[in-house]
């Protein structure tokens, strides 16, 4: 029959169930206090509990009194602290929230979102689906983050936040800072369903910005934690973001994660906020959570793109370069190098250069033309009859036309050179008015 060690007088200060050590991260977890530490601070943290003849060591890991073990952390909503799953042991970092649903009146919270997103309806309806997919479906992780920026501060963003966070459990949301989270430490993103940062802005590190998107995106990550083993996770964070900066980012005309809205919102009387708040935190949570878990999500998809919103679409100017905002700004008013419909990289980047209002890069060109969706042309054309140059050609409106094969001559026929096009646009007019008939100059252009 085996003996059992027996303990020293301290031993009933130490309890085996209040730690668990996590072998991916080779981290030990004080479930009291949520703080993490290395196997070796436990050990010299406990050191003396252990009975005569064991180290504290294999006290501790070795032993059948030993603390707890598992194999990783995890998220999981709706599941124990400690659970079994394909095999391996989890530690659970999901906690269910401290109050019910209940039936009541949740217009203060809807009157709230009406006022921060000045009762855009198309917006305020996916919004809403979002806030509710949270709380339905907490281990579903969405594809989309918010983006509420105003000019205005004190205007009840961060009450919000506030009531968001305690939605969907105090203990599954996490307050981040921009520079945190651009860090290449990133372990607190995998131990929250909702991550909120309250000034949000692109803080220029290298790579920080395409991290974040692929934090909103990826339902696979690397973890690094600071000073333990690097490892791969289930994401489970949404992302709601804060900013009073007119353009905390650069965002592209086809960026489909970021569903912005820039509120006119002005601020209310603090009255109006303390009242909220005091309502909230009484029956109000509860009356809001019921509202949202009876919410028909319907066809709401959470890998689905955000809104485009005219925000999203200012957003977008406000942070292009002078370069890239010269060119959009020619395409959209068909001035040259894009009164034609046909373009050559190389023509427009010398038209332009020679101008001397910008400095433009074949590359510079090249990405802006394939952001607006440009169509380059099958092979490539020789403009001048008998030059031997070849160019690829671009076409920037009418692409139906230009999908197929097309014939040199029909390019030729089309194709007008930068330098070219003011003077053809003013004959145009000029001819339209007098003398329809008659069509205008074209130059013979080539690779130059």
């Amino acid at each position: 029959m085996t003996t059992l060690p027996v303990f020293p007088q301290r031993s009933a200060d130490y309890d085996a169930k209040r730690y668990v050590h996590v072998a991916q991260s080779d981290q030990v977890t004080d479930l009291v206090t949520g703080l993490a530490m290395s196997p070796a601070a436990l050990a010299r943290r406990l050191d003396g509990v252990q009975a005569k003849d064991w180290s504290i060591q294999a006290w501790l890991f070795a032993s059948q009194h030993g603390i707890q073990k598992v194999d990783a952390y995890g998220f999981f909503p709706n599941q124990p602290q400690i659970f079994d799953q394909q095999g391996a042991r989890y530690l659970n970092r999901w906690k269910p929230r401290d109050f019910l649903p209940a039936e009541g009146d949740a217009s203060p919270f809807i009157d709230h979102l009406n006022y921060l997103y000045d009762g855009d309806e198309t917006l305020l309806s996916f919004v809403r689906n979002w806030i509710a997919c949270l709380v339905q479906r907490p281990e579903q992780k969405q594809a989309t983050a918010l983006l509420l920026t105003s000019e205005a501060e004190g205007i009840g963003k961060g009450v919000l936040a506030q009531m968001i966070a305690a939605l969907v459990g105090q203990n599954n949301a996490r307050y981040v800072s921009s520079e945190a989270l651009s860090s290449d430490f990133n372990d607190w993103l995998v131990s929250s369903s909702l991550i909120i940062v309250e000034e949000f802005e692109d803080t220029g590190r290298r790579g920080g910005m395409a991290r974040v998107k692929n934090y909103i995106t990826d339902e696979i990550v690397d973890i690094n934690p600071k000073h333990a083993a690097r490892y791969r996770a289930r994401n489970p964070a949404n992302f709601l973001f804060f900013a009073n900066a007119a353009t905390p980012l650069k965002l592209t005309e086809f960026d489909r994660r970021f569903a912005v809205h820039r509120s006119q919102a002005v601020p209310k009387p603090e009255s109006y906020y303390r009242d909220l708040m005091a309502w909230f935190y009484g029956e109000g949570r509860r009356y809001v959570l019921d509202f949202l878990l009876r919410h028909d999500l319907g066809d709401y998809n959470p890998h689905g793109r955000a809104p485009q919103t005219r925000s999203h679409q200012e957003l977008v100017a406000n942070g292009r370069d002078t370069p890239t905002a010269y060119l959009y700004h020619a395409y959209e008013a068909q001035e040259p190098p894009f009164a034609c419909g046909l373009v050559v990289v190389k023509h427009v980047v010398d038209h332009v250069n020679s101008i001397g209002r910008v400095r433009l890069s074949t590359r510079v060109v090249e990405d802006f033309l394939r952001a607006i969706g440009a169509l380059r042309l099958k092979g490539q054309y020789r403009l001048i009859a008998g030059h031997d140059g070849r160019s690829h050609v671009w076409a920037v409106r009418e692409q139906g036309r230009w999908q197929d094969d097309v014939s040199v001559e029909q390019v030729r026929e089309a194709y007008v050179h930068p330098d070219d096009q003011p003077g053809l646009l003013m004959d145009l007019q000029e001819q339209q008015r007098l003398t329809p008939s008659v069509q205008p100059r074209r130059r013979q252009t080539g690779e130059l």
